[in-house]
């Protein structure tokens, strides 16, 4: 099992707002390929893709965590994600 932590903080996809997104994110894979620089570029481009209101439910969190998995998945080629974690998040 390999892991790949990261903390994120960023603007969500424009809503008018200005709210800022922090996210602690956790991706277990069965994978030993790593590419920490596509994989973030990966995570950051699901979770900008999302407005506030998206991400404030937890339905709207299952979806994130679920294109987050499907996203580093098109970018290991062998091996896949197993889990995705949202250990800490806040949207404010």
């Amino acid at each position: 099992m390999y892991s790949v932590d990261v903390t994120l903080e960023l603007k969500p996809k424009s809503d008018s707002s200005q709210s800022e997104m922090l996210a602690e994110i956790g991706v277990d894979s069965d994978s030993r390929e790593i590419r920490m620089p596509a994989i973030l570029d990966g995570i950051t481009g699901v979770i900008a893709s999302k407005t506030r209101l998206e991400v404030s439910s937890v339905g709207g969190r299952d979806t994130m965590r679920r294109e987050i998995k499907n996203r580093v998945n098109d970018i290991i080629e062998k091996g896949e994600v197993t889990r995705v974690y949202l250990s800490a998040y806040s949207v404010n």
